[in-house]
């Protein structure tokens, strides 16, 4: 089923200007273990909704530790999504800098980034209360 997707995939795509015919099959098994899971995490999410156990909290914490390792997933998403825009706008300044264009664009691009990430931290901040 999935290797058929695949191929009208790479069919119609640029899939198959990036990737040569051999690599198709490791974006077949990716592309059929993302559906996998993607069905599993579902399938756990109706399945918990519907569960009725003899003690509430043990629902609550079961949810709690199935909700765990998406917390985990999202905080860590964040930890390396932070320093790569970061890097790469520090690198962008560096290169403006080294041609002499830099002037007004450095500061506005500054500006920008830590007024993006005053306000990140505000709504983090007063959304968690």
């Amino acid at each position: 089923m999935c290797i058929s997707y695949v191929s009208i995939l790479y069919r119609i795509s640029y899939v198959s200007i990036l990737c040569p015919p051999q690599n198709i099959l490791i974006l077949t098994h990716i592309l059929c273990l993302c559906i996998v899971f993607i069905l599993k995490g579902i399938g756990i999410g109706v399945g918990l909704s519907f569960w009725q156990p003899e003690d509430p909290a043990s629902k609550a914490t079961a949810i709690l530790w199935v909700g765990l390792v998406g917390d985990l997933f999202i905080r860590a998403l964040k930890c390396i999504v932070l320093p790569l825009v970061f890097v790469s706008i520090a690198i962008s300044v560096m290169d403006m800098l080294s041609l002499g264009k830099a002037g007004k664009l450095v500061g506005s691009t500054i500006g920008l980034y830590v007024l993006t990430t005053l306000c990140a931290a505000l709504i983090g901040k007063y959304s968690s209360v």
